[in-house]
């Protein structure tokens, strides 16, 4: 007979490793799981402007970086900021970089 203790039904997506995204002005990245997850994370560089959904080691479904800009358009400046993410439950766990950077305007 199968059981469903542990790890069944816990995917993460995605399912580790490198998530990065650029956006004009402000960009995102969200990280889900089917059951709550216990987020941790830290900056490891960068770091203006940006922030997280929900405070490190909290369980949640899902997570969203953001990393925003300063000034107002036409004189928005960019940034980048690089996170270590994991995120476990059910006894699995994922490790994530999450790299977001802003372009400033032309």
């Amino acid at each position: 007979m199968l059981s469903s203790v542990g790890s069944a039904g816990v995917i993460f997506v995605p399912d580790g490793g490198t998530v990065t995204n650029t956006g004009t002005g402000t960009a995102t990245a969200t990280l889900t799981c089917t059951t709550p997850a216990v987020w941790n994370y830290t900056i490891i560089s960068g770091g203006t402007v940006a922030s997280a959904s929900i405070p490190s080691g909290t369980s949640a479904s899902s997570i969203t970086f953001t990393q925003s800009h300063t000034g107002v358009i036409p004189n928005r400046v960019g940034y980048s900021t690089t996170w270590n993410v994991s995120g476990s439950a059910g006894g699995i766990t994922r490790n994530f970089t999450v790299s977001l950077t802003t372009t400033g305007d032309a």
